[in-house]
């Protein structure tokens, strides 16, 4: 670049630069992005599923309790063995 103008090579020099911070940006949004897609996944991960499952194991506890309900009502004689398997079954069928 010597035997141009001072001015030009200078304009160069900046185009150059520009380019360059432009990439530069470009990859900085680019890996901001992905460290807020890690970040959500994250705490999804560690705070969402748990619910869900907690949520799953709660509903399966219920059922259980209510069935367990249904077991001790036929145990006293509060229903016969039919109204027993028709609810019995109703629960099984009718989950949550």
């Amino acid at each position: 670049m010597g035997h141009f103008p001072v001015a030009l090579q200078m304009a160069v020099m900046q185009l150059d630069s520009d380019w360059l911070l432009e990439w530069i940006n470009i990859i900085g949004m680019v890996l901001g992005a992905l460290f807020m897609a890690f970040v959500i996944a994250a705490f999804v991960i560690v705070f969402f599923i748990p619910m869900l499952e907690r949520a799953e194991w709660i509903e399966s506890e219920d059922e259980q309790d209510a069935i367990q309900i249904l077991r001790e009502q036929y145990a006293r004689g509060k229903i016969d063995e039919e109204e027993f398997e028709r609810r019995e079954s109703f629960l099984r069928n009718h989950k949550r």
